[in-house]
């Protein structure tokens, strides 16, 4: 049996989740719960723990010091988290530091905690493969490429990417480049998990778009995530294709493409949109809308221009 143990400063939380979720069923047993952070670092340094499931804002020790003290300590202990529906950003930054799952507070229906406890111990199945083992890499290591995972609607988040279970998608390896957009960095050891195309065969095309990037060469750095950045809301969000799900790209191209545009231009553009001469003209149209794309104005700025627009008249 899988050893757990509960962090969460709410009592009747904990209390609830141990007393509800069918535990054994799925081959875990609860070893001990705390609402304090520093009492279960104490617990875990003497304790056999496979899973720590805590809360991420606590009074005293935050849920992310846990995590960081847990995994300096006991790197060998899986860590899920307990949140609310609003705390998208702290789940973002849970996964960033590694934790494999994610319980809400708020949906304990038989189903979806079933569904929950399945997922989480599939993980911790899993996390000692050949391939998850080496997940983790030093901040100096250069890329060869990666897999740009973008998703297409507003809900497709981290977590629900993470929940498919696809081999090599793991919260050790995805780094977030933006709310809706991940990449999946290749060190060498990426051909083993995507088909002879160079991308993830089972990933839901209705949901995700996969970007196969080569020319990095680089570690992942801040200058690198900007890029990626730009091509997928200033290239990809222009060339998008509803009927296509797989697309590649050169980080040279993004680099050429920033030489070539400037804000000048982009200036330029927003003032031809705001005279509206394109309505009564077709092929003014036409023509504003190729000098736009090239132009890469980005979606925030488009937005702001059309909703101006929409105000005014």
């Amino acid at each position: 049996m899988k050893k757990v143990y509960i962090v969460d400063d709410e009592k009747l939380v904990r209390k609830g989740i141990i007393s509800t979720f069918p535990w054994e069923k799925h081959g875990f047993t609860i070893v001990g719960d705390t609402g304090s952070g520093e009492k279960a670092l104490e617990f875990i340094k003497c304790n056999d723990v496979d899973l720590l499931i805590t809360d991420l804002i606590m009074p005293g020790m935050s849920g992310f010091e846990l995590i960081k003290n847990v995994q300096t300590e006991r790197p060998d202990i899986n860590i899920a988290v307990l949140t609310c529906h609003d705390n998208f950003k702290y789940i973002q930054d849970a996964i960033r530091l590694g934790v494999i799952d994610y319980i809400v507070k708020t949906e304990i229906e038989d189903e979806v905690v079933e569904e929950t406890l399945e997922r989480i111990s599939n993980k911790m199945e899993s996390k000692n493969s050949s391939f998850y083992a080496g997940d983790i890499r030093k901040e100096d290591e250069a890329l060869v490429g990666g897999i740009l995972i973008c998703g297409r609607r507003q809900d497709c988040d981290a977590m629900k990417l993470l929940n498919l279970g696809i081999k090599g998608i793991t919260t050790r390896l995805l780094i977030p480049i933006d709310k809706q957009t991940w990449i999946v960095p290749n060190y060498g050891n990426i051909n083993e998990v995507v088909s002879t195309d160079g991308f993830f065969p089972d990933l839901d095309n209705k949901d995700w778009v996969q970007v196969k990037i080569t020319d990095i060469y680089t570690p992942m750095n801040e200058e690198v995530s900007n890029t990626l950045k730009s091509y997928r809301w200033k290239i990809l969000f222009y060339s998008y294709d509803p009927m296509h799900s797989n697309y590649r790209f050169s980080m040279n191209d993004v680099q050429s493409f920033e030489n070539n545009t400037n804000e000048e231009k982009r200036n330029d553009i927003c003032a031809r949109w705001e005279k509206i001469n394109w309505i009564y003209s077709d092929k003014d149209f036409e023509q504003l809308l190729s000098r736009t794309k090239a132009s890469g104005i980005d979606r925030n700025s488009l937005w702001r221009i059309f909703s101006n627009i929409a105000a005014e008249y």
